[in-house]
């Protein structure tokens, strides 16, 4: 009944604020990469 209901709710949270998560790193390593490159082009 509920607690299966609950459960998969949980299960769906933790699995978007998962994928948020790895979004985000992988957006700070490509910012990351643009700044430096863009770094090397200046200089």
């Amino acid at each position: 009944g509920w607690a299966g209901t609950f459960a998969a709710l949980d299960i769906a949270a933790i699995g978007c604020i998962c994928l948020m998560a790895i979004v985000a790193v992988m957006e700070e390593r490509k910012i990351r990469r643009e700044k430096k490159i863009q770094q090397l082009t200046v200089a």
